[in-house]
């Protein structure tokens, strides 16, 4: 269309916008003015941006969540842990890790062994920067706690007996291993799958809920069972 890409049109801009507001327009705002004016500062297409996400708001990415307990009566179908393969006490404790925590992947694939053990938790301290972490701030520790009350999915049981099932086969510091020669650590797509075969086995519907909706299903439990909303965040 001959369209000048560094000088468009107003209207070369809303009829681009049209097509293409979820992608580009932060990406416009940053390198086209009109008039002098950064476009995304223009007054007509502020009041098309405006009208388009009042036309289509964002959507919750669920409407509803799946019941953790559900995956939990699983997992205790699963015990006792000695009598597990590598794998299956790996899906067991990446589960655990992913409800007791309600960390990302990201945060649990930096978890290493040289942690801090009572008879009550394990505490692992971060040494790098995790997703969405401003400059210069500490991320608390990781708290794995005891649950006393049933043995067979205490998420501080399954650790410890996955340390001491991997301890041979770790060749460095990173808590979570591949079952598989040469034992080096798993990246965030075996985690998720890992993860989804749980919720898959569970009876989990995982053609409506993703990997990272863990997050989502343990800080619901947590606040329906009148957990305080500072501990859930």
């Amino acid at each position: 269309r001959q369209i000048t890409a560094y000088s468009p049109t107003l209207m070369d801009v809303l009829e681009f916008l049209h097509t293409q507001l979820h992608l580009s327009y932060s990406a416009l705002s940053c390198v086209i003015s009109i008039d002098n004016v950064p476009v995304g500062q223009h007054p007509p297409v502020c009041h098309f941006v405006k009208g388009a996400f009042e036309r289509k708001p964002p959507s919750r990415k669920y409407y509803a969540i799946w019941d953790v307990r559900q995956v939990l009566n699983f997992l205790k179908t699963m015990s006792p842990n000695s009598s597990l393969s590598l794998m299956e006490l790996s899906l067991e404790l990446f589960m655990l890790l992913a409800l007791v925590s309600i960390q990302r992947r990201q945060t649990l694939l930096q978890l290493n062994i040289y942690l801090k053990k009572s008879d009550e938790e394990f505490v692992f301290i971060l040494s790098r920067h995790v997703k969405k972490s401003p400059p210069n701030y500490s991320f608390p520790p990781v708290i794995i706690p005891r649950y006393t009350l049933d043995t067979d999915i205490c998420s501080y049981v399954c650790l410890e007996d996955y340390i001491e099932r991997t301890n041979s086969l770790r060749h460095d510091d990173v808590l979570l291993i591949s079952t598989i020669k040469p034992h080096g650590a798993i990246g965030s797509h075996t985690l998720a799958r890992w993860i989804k075969t749980v919720l898959q086995l569970a009876g989990v519907d995982i053609d409506m809920f993703k990997p990272h909706s863990t997050r989502h299903a343990a800080s619901t439990a947590a606040y329906q069972a009148s957990v305080s909303l500072d501990e859930v965040l």
